[in-house]
């Protein structure tokens, strides 16, 4: 199938950008299971296997790892959640592994498959990943950090040693 290549600096392909406090270089470990989520809620049925060998294979070409067929459908989802893993590493290619196999299976089935964008931007502003996906034209951008609110919380031991103050 066509890739559904997203617009983003091409420079990102062969350096991720630099990590920062947005993660726009590394998608958190703890992103993953809800990109897994998403995954689940349309491999259902006999689309199991062949939904998370769509979505393995994107992630092993992004990690740099061979792909190869699962045996069944558990081993799939097992493969698919390690190369995810593997591929944490440069943000802009798992966003792109991830919506290039979303609108694959999406193009696939267009009546079962709903649109991902509100979706994908929930999981970076959850867990503080700086892209977000803007629909119109399939691409994401990096989001500039916003101004830091500092929250103060008072000690009430006036900060004796063994007392945490956050």
């Amino acid at each position: 199938m066509d890739r559904h290549m997203l617009n983003f600096n091409p420079i990102w392909r062969l350096q991720p950008p630099a990590d920062d406090d947005l993660h726009h270089g590394i998608i958190p470990q703890v992103a993953i299971e809800e990109f897994a989520r998403l995954i689940r809620a349309i491999a259902i049925g006999p689309s199991r296997q062949p939904t998370w060998e769509r979505f393995k294979r994107k992630f092993s070409a992004v990690s740099g790892r061979d792909f190869w067929a699962s045996t069944s459908a558990h081993y799939a989802e097992i493969d698919g959640l390690d190369r995810m893993s593997d591929a944490v590493n440069n943000a802009p290619l798992f966003i792109e592994a991830f919506y290039d196999g979303w609108m694959e299976h999406q193009t696939a089935n267009p009546i079962q498959i709903p649109p991902i964008v509100d979706s994908v931007n929930g999981i970076f502003s959850r867990f503080g990943i700086g892209y977000q996906h803007r629909s119109a034209e399939p691409h994401h951008v990096r989001r500039a950090p916003a101004t830091r609110r500092r929250e103060y919380s008072r000690c009430t031991d006036n900060g004796r040693k063994g007392q945490k103050c956050h």
